[in-house]
């Protein structure tokens, strides 16, 4: 008894290996409803908090690794000169975060007017082989949220890609 119940979960396993092994996935990048800062209005000194606020997680994806890029003009009180101030940070976060964020130290140096520009860059591992695709899709910024993100493409076997920027104004 014990030997045909073995052989039958035995078929039954094969079958089931035999079936999953023909059925063939595509990652879809994730895409993003745009960003959200606060505290907002930003004035000098502020801490802020930079958030790309997922619209879909995409599907067989995972392991985001993040790079954020703000740059800001500030005032140099010695040569009266405006000198660019650029902070890049690079965060792996986990495909369940509701958000990816950054947090942003803006300079007392800044002034009430100057525009602060933020770059996101993000990269998925992928799942399964995406070779055989070159899928993209657009990914406007949906209303209530700021700033653009360009296509979202699946650039190998090995990951997925998504980018986006924002601009915000010292208050």
């Amino acid at each position: 008894m014990k030997k045909i119940l073995f052989g039958i979960v035995a078929l039954m396993m094969g079958v089931i290996f035999t079936s999953c092994k023909d059925e063939k996935h595509n990652p879809l990048p994730p895409t993003f409803k745009g960003f959200t800062y606060s505290p907002n209005p930003a004035r000098p000194g502020d801490t802020i908090t930079i958030s790309a606020i997922y619209a879909d997680r995409g599907e067989y994806v995972g392991s985001p690794k993040c790079t954020w890029k703000i740059s800001l003009d500030t005032l140099n009180a010695k040569s009266n000169t405006y000198d660019r101030i650029t902070y890049s940070k690079k965060v792996n976060s986990s495909i369940s975060d509701e958000t990816l964020s950054v947090k942003y130290a803006i300079p007392t140096s800044a002034r009430k007017g100057q525009t602060a520009t933020c770059n996101f860059d993000v990269s998925f591992d992928n799942y399964v082989d995406a070779t055989a695709i070159g899928f993209s899709r657009e990914n406007p910024t949906q209303e209530g949220y700021v700033g653009t993100f360009s296509t979202s493409t699946i650039k190998s076997t090995l990951y997925s890609h998504c980018s986006g920027s924002m601009t915000f104004t010292i208050e």
